[in-house]
């Protein structure tokens, strides 16, 4: 967890949103399939063509359309950094007996770090909204979310799990319209389709192989 925050923090001081999310959630399709098969549950071939079909939408929903897009590498890797330690998070969660207690205990061990790197990186006086804000998302949305994901994760398998988090930047973009009056376009549904294709693609391979 500790990984996935320092690294998301620090990655998108230097990248993009759209190349930033596509490095990341590559990352962690990689990590989670690579402890799948170490547990023993080796990928399927439908899992993974779902997985390429998944991130091959999110490359058409998320990649940037500059001519010229910069990439530095020191932010590149602390992204990586962050998919691998979301992939190590999420595959130690299949073990997690109590997902609340883990979570809240999983926050309070980052939390002494994350204050140490604030204060070398200098504060600033916070606005008293944003605080408010960030509040609210760190332990209200986050912790929660990331307890409920906790709970949920050892009643699926593995590669279900990865798959799905591929949804994540789509539903981030509906919320935006949602919420935010923002507007999408063809690509937006080009590569949803896509995404939603690679997920529910193994799902519906499995249904059938199962019925013949």
């Amino acid at each position: 967890l500790l990984a996935y925050m320092l690294g998301f923090s620090l990655a998108y001081q230097g990248l993009g949103a759209g190349i930033g999310a596509l490095i990341l959630f590559g990352v962690v399709q990689l990590t989670m399939f690579a402890g799948a098969a170490h547990q023993g549950d080796r990928p399927s071939g439908p899992a993974v063509q779902g997985a390429l079909l998944g991130l091959l939408g999110l490359v058409v929903v998320l990649w940037p359309r500059d001519a010229v897009v910069d990439v530095p590498m020191w932010a590149a890797g602390f992204m990586i950094m962050a998919g691998v330690g979301w992939g190590v998070f999420s595959l130690a969660g299949k073990a997690a007996k109590t997902p609340l207690a883990t979570t809240f205990r999983a926050f309070l061990a980052c939390l002494p770090v994350m204050l140490l790197v604030a204060l070398v990186r200098g504060f600033t006086a916070p606005d008293p909204v944003g605080l408010v804000y960030a509040a609210l998302s760190g332990t209200v949305m986050s912790g929660l979310g990331y307890t409920l994901w906790y709970a949920l994760l050892p009643r699926i398998a593995t590669t279900s799990a990865a798959l799905a988090q591929l949804t994540v930047p789509l539903i981030a973009m509906l919320g935006g319209v949602i919420l935010l009056d923002e507007t999408v376009g063809l690509t937006f549904v080009i590569g949803s389709a896509l995404v939603l294709g690679g997920v529910f693609w193994p799902l519906w391979r499995r249904r059938q192989h199962a019925s013949s």
